[in-house]
């Protein structure tokens, strides 16, 4: 009777302590295998299945963080950052940096093509505005400056055009100038005296 028991107590403490952790470590890598990555583990041993199920469950957090890392730059989103925590070992150091090292990359590409694209589109309708307005230089001096500073962003600008009809009085002449949305001004002239690059600067004479 009392090798009964002993049998007894020792399949109770066999099923309790390994058959079922066991089961739910299998139960466990099935779902991660499926992508479950959300799965808890409530096995508090820290026995070899304990560090199993913990190293389980730490492979399935990092590559959550992974994909939700992969998922927010696939949406352009290049400027996110691994969560804290993610390089929580060397395996994770090897996968985040790699995934760090293309962000970065695709990043770079982005940027190129932004600015590529910005110059793309610049040039053609600055080509554009020069076709549709050369048969005047006021209005196309007017219309240059306008477009210029709306597409740079910029508050103002002016634009001077070199007047050396006169070889003794060459100077600058103030074609049209465009500042903080007012309507644009041409005609007013400015006068200079000097060089243009690799000389003197230019100095300012009173204007007419």
């Amino acid at each position: 009777m009392l090798n009964i028991f002993v049998l007894w107590v020792a399949w109770i403490l066999i099923l309790t302590h390994i058959i079922r952790p066991i089961e739910q470590l299998r139960a466990l890598s099935q779902s991660i295998e499926q992508g479950n990555l959300s799965t808890d583990w409530d096995y508090r041993g820290r026995d070899e299945i304990g560090q199993i199920a913990s190293s389980l469950i730490l492979l399935a957090t990092s590559i959550k963080k992974a994909r939700e890392f992969t998922k927010s730059i696939g949406q352009g989103n290049f400027n996110t950052e691994m969560l804290n925590g993610s390089l929580s070992n060397g395996a994770d150091q090897g996968i985040f940096g790699s995934l760090m090292m293309m962000r970065d990359q695709l990043k770079a590409v982005a940027d190129s093509d932004r600015k590529r694209n910005w110059v793309t589109k610049g040039m053609a309708e600055f080509t554009k505005t020069l076709r549709n307005n050369n048969a005047d230089l006021k209005q196309l001096s007017n219309k240059i400056m306008t477009w210029l500073v709306r597409y740079l962003n910029a508050h103002q600008g002016a634009l001077f055009v070199l007047n050396n009809e006169n070889p003794q009085e060459t100077y600058l002449e103030l074609a049209a100038c465009y500042a903080y949305e007012e309507k644009p001004v041409f005609g007013k002239k400015t006068y200079y005296s000097g060089r243009f690059w690799g000389g003197p600067d230019w100095t300012i004479l009173p204007g007419k």
